[in-house]
């Protein structure tokens, strides 16, 4: 066998090896109220706080078929959400994966940041994305989106809060995933 046989195979274990694994918080919670449909009320609530981490979100080209949660910031003093993940273990985060819909007004958002909360309640930005989307959505744009928003401070988190700023009147989500690490148990003690 060759080298760049023996370095591919190298390169692609140690990438396996190295892949962040998918991590679902033990909760979530957020104060804020949602947007209340009458003809279906439990449409975009989350009462159980259950839908931002099934697993299920619209897939590109598909009608609404996963549940979403939504809110209008005008029943909510014009902020956007907060919205508090707690993990059983402390983690490590690498990647904040967001699913939400992009209207064609009123549903833009500005920019999103990830807050890891310390025990002590401080807290310590870990990563953020700028999106600027403007209040009109372009027409060539899928109203299906996703934002990727790597995490720049590895430091084993216990809670976390998705900070949102908005450039409209709603905000539409479907789904936040979380990618990283289980964080090394403390041999310290």
């Amino acid at each position: 066998m060759n080298t760049k046989f023996f370095l591919s195979a190298f390169l692609i274990g140690t990438a396996l090896f190295c892949q962040a694994d998918k991590l679902t918080p033990a909760s979530y919670s957020f104060k804020e109220k949602t947007v209340v449909n009458a003809a279906r009320p439990d449409e975009a609530t989350d009462k159980d706080f259950k839908k931002l981490t099934d697993g299920k979100y619209t897939k590109e080209g598909d009608r609404r078929t996963a549940p979403y949660v939504s809110w209008r910031h005008k029943d909510n003093g014009r902020k956007a959400p907060v919205i508090t993940f707690k993990f059983a273990s402390p983690v490590n985060l690498e990647e904040v994966d967001i699913f939400y819909q992009w209207g064609l007004r009123s549903h833009g958002i500005k920019d999103i940041k990830i807050n890891a909360i310390a025990d002590d309640g401080k807290k310590n930005l870990i990563g953020s994305i700028e999106l600027n989307q403007p209040f009109t959505r372009p027409k060539d744009t899928s109203s299906i989106q996703r934002a990727k928003i790597k995490c720049t401070q590895q430091i084993p988190v216990s809670s976390i809060e998705v900070v949102f700023t908005a450039t409209g009147g709603f905000l539409i989500l479907e789904e936040i995933e979380f990618y990283g690490k289980t964080a090394a148990a403390d041999t310290k003690k």
